[in-house]
């Protein structure tokens, strides 16, 4: 399971309701596609670094499905995720967590947008 409350400056994971959070198309600043977003998993009988996590998104047109765009790393009980979006739009990214037998869905609402451009006033 991942932790019931994983709040950082980049998500906000409440142990009640969804989590929340946003990204930048081709902004090399954006925290959730180059720092990614910490959390912990754990399980009462399985030891937290035979839990096999995956993560998926629902609208491969905003994050596709796919290493590039939806990165899990980490060891034990600590993982990161990096959310690195292709389009503009919304998704929901679903982290799973499954230790071989009933797998634990943890959805993330997902924003993204374009990057900003900063134009000279002459």
């Amino acid at each position: 399971m991942i932790a019931a409350s994983t709040t950082t400056a980049y998500l906000d994971a409440p142990a009640n309701g969804p989590a929340f959070i946003s990204g930048v198309i081709n902004d090399p600043t954006d925290p959730a596609a180059n720092l990614g977003i910490d959390f912990t998993v754990g399980d009462s009988e399985t030891p937290a670094a035979s839990l096999l996590l995956t993560a998926s998104s629902s609208n491969p047109d905003v994050v596709p499905n796919d290493a590039d765009h939806l990165l899990i790393s980490g060891t034990g009980a600590d993982r990161n995720l990096k959310i690195v979006p292709a389009g503009v739009g919304y998704s929901t990214i679903t982290v799973t967590v499954t230790d071989g037998g009933s797998p634990v869905p943890r959805p993330v609402a997902n924003g993204c947008s374009e990057q900003a451009s900063t134009s000279a006033v002459a």
